[in-house]
């Protein structure tokens, strides 16, 4: 399978052609352009699959070549990358059959979960029922284009689109989504290839949830571990309890028989046309039990919230933690916590996000006790996406926590140990700063290689080893030109200087003035002009 990727930003290619696994999803060929016809060129000779194609760009903008590929009848699928102010340009995209888009700026799991999705549409098409796959697929994108926002909730634009998609049904008709969401780490460690077990939920799911609907309109998407399907459900004829008790009974089925517990959140009845509205007060609602599993939560039957209750985390067991470096203590303490969040469903959301900005600032104030630079905690890749997910469950959370006090003991220690070669580095430089010494001397001496010691004892005290060692004999030469009459040639050979001349120029850096006027001035004698 071969796929074009065409921006104008040279950047944004290379990075999307980096990122992604594309052996993993049979793609064996990536092709680049960076302008719309020079995409058209590479398209009438290579024939790739998929194309990835900017909007916005000079010449020829990527709905124009979406328009020449399908006037050139090109068999190809397009998914676009756009901004949130090119949707006029997305508009036409869809119409044009674009099968999906990409928002700048994107993660890359998301470009990978897109492209997932793409390579599966085209294997679905490239096996029997083609005509079913394809108007599934198409009913799919067109789902996609009204929860995004694409036609907004114009209704008279949303019934002239669905007269091609989806002849029959009215943008009017009383619609009611229930979602589910599940994590599917837990079903492949024990043995599941996720794409059975992402098929298997959806065909419980949907045949739990309604006995006269097939999954013609269901709405799938990937968040991190989790996978999220939408099913919109044309029906008022029956409540709330009665979904409540289907989507009870698929959660008992899926929890004993799909290894993992979902949460299903079912929304409120309203027109077709106004799927945005109600799509987003579900995704509300994903985010508020982001660490929940195995309950079902009907918004209408939702009662008012009470007040978020503060609370403070235990700063001394948390730094004792580390310093003492006590793991399983943070690891318990952070899950007690978690567990208790979990039990207040309504506020479990926030009181994660809580947890997790209270205990990195505790821990970044831990560090900076111990003169460490915050920063530091973040040069690792790893750290960064698992700060990025941790509030999305609890299993999140606790790596999080785990790694975070993994990267903090870490640094801790070495800090510790380089404290004490400083210390011997100092040590041995007092001793010896008034003979010819240099850093390879000092570095046989603390078995050490040069090169690592000038940047490790640089990184610790800020100065150079040349720095600390004219410190020093600056330090003594000072007091020899306060106390003493001994001339100052005598003064910078005594303390290993070569020459006067260079004694004269470090000791004006660090005092300001030439070793006489300093002189002077210590002992009250007035300084001459050509003295400073």
């Amino acid at each position: 399978m071969k796929i074009l990727i065409v921006d104008d930003d040279l950047a944004t290619v290379d990075m999307i052609e980096k990122v992604c696994d594309w052996n993993s999803l049979d793609i064996t060929s990536v092709l680049k352009a960076y302008d719309g016809e020079e995409a058209e060129r590479i398209i009438e000779a290579e024939t790739p699959d998929i194309v990835l194609c900017d909007i916005g760009m000079p010449k020829t903008d990527g709905v124009s070549v979406l328009k020449w590929i399908r006037e050139k009848d090109i068999r190809c699928e397009f998914v676009f990358l756009t901004c949130y102010s090119d949707f006029e340009y997305a508009r036409e995209a869809v119409r044009y059959g674009a099968v999906d888009y990409l928002t700048k700026p994107f993660e890359p799991e998301a470009l990978f979960a897109c492209m997932r999705n793409v390579v599966s549409k085209i294997k679905q098409k490239q096996s029997p029922d083609t005509n079913g796959q394809e108007n599934r697929l198409r009913t799919e994108q067109f789902l996609y284009s009204i929860v995004e926002g694409v036609f907004g909730a114009d209704h008279d634009e949303i019934r002239e689109v669905m007269k091609s998609v989806c002849p029959g049904t009215s943008p009017d008709a009383p619609t009611r989504i229930v979602c589910v969401r599940i994590d599917c780490r837990e079903a492949v460690s024990k043995g599941w290839k996720k794409s059975l077990f992402k098929s298997a939920v959806e065909h419980v799911f949907v045949e739990m949830m309604t006995d006269n609907i097939q999954d013609d309109f269901l709405l799938s998407r990937t968040d991190g571990p989790f996978e999220i399907e939408y099913l919109f459900l044309p029906d008022d004829q029956n409540s709330v309890d009665y979904y409540i008790e289907r989507a009870n009974d698929a959660l008992k089925f899926i929890s004993d028989h799909l290894v993992t517990a979902p949460l299903i959140i079912i929304g409120e009845i309203a027109p077709f046309f106004r799927s945005q509205e109600e799509y987003t007060k579900i995704n509300r609602k994903l985010e508020q039990y982001s660490f929940l599993n195995g309950k079902v939560s009907a918004i209408e039957k939702e009662t008012k919230e009470t007040e978020l209750q503060s609370y403070s985390l235990d700063k001394e067991l948390i730094r004792n933690s580390l310093l003492a470096r006590n793991k399983n203590q943070l690891i318990n303490y952070i899950g007690s916590l978690i567990n208790e969040a979990i039990t207040d469903e309504a506020h479990s959301a926030p009181l994660i996000k809580q947890i997790h900005h209270d205990l990195l600032q505790i821990i970044l104030v831990c560090m900076e006790e111990n003169d460490i630079d915050a920063h530091t905690i973040f040069k690792s890749e790893n750290i960064e996406l698992l700060n990025a997910r941790s509030e999305k469950s609890a299993i999140d959370m606790i790596k999080y926590v785990s790694a975070l006090y993994d990267q903090c003991t870490v640094i801790l220690q070495n800090k510790s140990q380089d404290s004490g070669v400083i210390a011997e580095v100092k040590k041995y430089i007092h001793e010896h700063y008034r003979e010819d010494i240099n850093r390879d001397n000092i570095a046989q001496a603390v078995f050490l290689t040069p090169n690592y010691l000038s940047k490790l004892f640089c990184g610790v005290t800020g100065i150079t080893l040349r720095q600390y060692i004219n410190d020093c004999r600056i330090h003594e030469a000072k007091q020899r030109l306060a106390a003493t009459n001994q001339s100052i040639s005598d003064i910078a050979f005594d303390l290993g200087f070569e020459n006067v001349s260079y004694f004269s120029t470090v000791f004006k850096k660090n005092c300001g003035v030439g070793p006489l006027a300093w002189r002077n001035k210590a002992t009250g004698k007035p300084v001459k002009d050509d003295e400073e």
